[in-house]
């Protein structure tokens, strides 16, 4: 009888360590989230200039590219600038741009507007967009303005900074999901000492597409069913064992009736 006792309350420890393991496999998660990326865009933008010269004997010709030697603000008339913009993706898709140029004359201390302009360029069915503007700053007229408007305001400055400022944007829509697009690519002309420096003249922005998705664990689910077999195959021991322990109690009870029996003398 005794060892009966022990074997059920060892099964009555297994059920209640399955039951535990059930509730803990209900906490686990069966899912995580997590992002995908489902393409990939970029904008490459690249400025280029023609610069109108005067007659000079530093360089004997009279038009100048970029990367042909310094601009000097006594011998150069204006700077003819182009700007070419190049917004791809890795999947095709509809673009749908909007870009505003802005090109100011600042100081220092003050800055002017010189131009303001919008420019949309939309393309379906397509994996890039391509689109361009020029620009033309007549550099003795900016001389010019500069000087006068340090008179006015009686701020001189040494350095002048011209800056053309392009700001895109607008959506890329790919597999009926929509990504907004925002790119600045600005190119400075800096006049000091008498030479105009450029700078910014090629920009390149990347970014992903991306998605969140929810994976299962097949963990999980591996877990929980293997806590529900325990839970079962424990519960049908205790059953068994209860009765294994029901049928020796019947068993003993005549012997032990016939122990309290009293003898006939």
């Amino acid at each position: 009888m005794r060892y009966s006792m022990l074997v059920v309350v060892f099964v009555v420890l297994l059920v209640i360590f399955s039951a535990y393991g059930v509730v803990y496999t209900q906490g686990l998660s069966t899912e995580s989230q997590s992002a995908v990326t489902l393409a990939a865009y970029s904008l490459q933008g690249t400025y280029n200039y023609v610069a109108t010269l005067r007659p000079n004997l530093v360089y004997n010709f009279t038009t100048l590219r970029l990367g042909q030697g310094s601009l000097f603000v006594a011998i150069t008339k204006s700077i003819n600038v182009t700007y070419s913009c190049t917004v791809s993706s890795s999947q095709l898709g509809y673009f749908r741009l909007g870009t505003s140029y802005l090109m100011t004359l600042s100081g220092g201390a003050w800055n002017k507007t010189l131009s303001q302009n919008y420019q949309s360029t939309q393309q379906i069915g397509t994996n890039s967009v391509t689109f361009s503007k020029s620009f033309l700053l007549n550099v003795t007229q900016t001389v010019a303005l500069a000087e006068e408007i340090e008179t006015e305001l009686q701020v001189p400055a040494t350095t002048y900074l011209v800056q053309i400022k392009p700001a895109t944007t607008g959506s890329l829509i790919e597999a009926g999901r929509t990504t907004p697009l925002y790119f600045v690519t600005p190119m400075n002309l800096t006049f000091s000492s008498g030479v105009i420096t450029p700078s910014g003249t090629s920009y390149f922005r990347q970014g992903n597409i991306t998605a969140e998705v929810f994976v299962a664990y097949g963990r999980t689910y591996a877990y929980r069913y293997v806590s529900y077999g325990l839970l079962a195959g424990s519960l049908v021991l205790l059953g068994l064992a209860i009765y294994y322990v029901l049928r020796i109690e019947k068993r003993e009870e005549p012997a032990v009736r016939d122990m309290e029996m009293p003898t006939r003398p």
